[in-house]
């Protein structure tokens, strides 16, 4: 089974991929890497795979959505 298939089991994991934090929230690969090179989203990794924890992830999106906010 491939990232995006585990992403869209609905299964709630301590942390994911690049891609499955991509398919889980309908964005592009590419904006969760730079997310994570400009330090808004934190990630680590786990031999050469880039890994995202649920907690991380709830974070950034507060404050995405914070910032959102404020521009309204």
């Amino acid at each position: 089974m491939n990232d995006t298939q585990n992403a869209t089991k609905g299964s709630e994991r301590a942390a994911y991929s690049v891609n499955e934090v991509a398919v889980r929230h309908g964005i592009s690969p590419g904006l969760v890497r730079l997310e994570i090179s400009r330090g808004r989203l934190k990630a680590g990794r786990i031999g050469r795979r880039v890994i995202v924890t649920e907690a991380q992830i709830a974070r950034w999106l507060e404050e995405s959505s914070e910032k959102a906010a404020r521009r309204v």
